[in-house]
């Protein structure tokens, strides 16, 4: 486990799936 490097796959997967939330809902609407 790489613990010293900034975990930009979370970061990554994190911001995904707040965007994909957010079109999700605008698209609900």
């Amino acid at each position: 486990m790489i613990m010293e490097a900034p975990p930009l796959c979370v970061i990554a997967a994190l911001v995904f799936m707040f965007v994909w939330g957010a079109k999700a809902k605008e698209v609900q609407e």
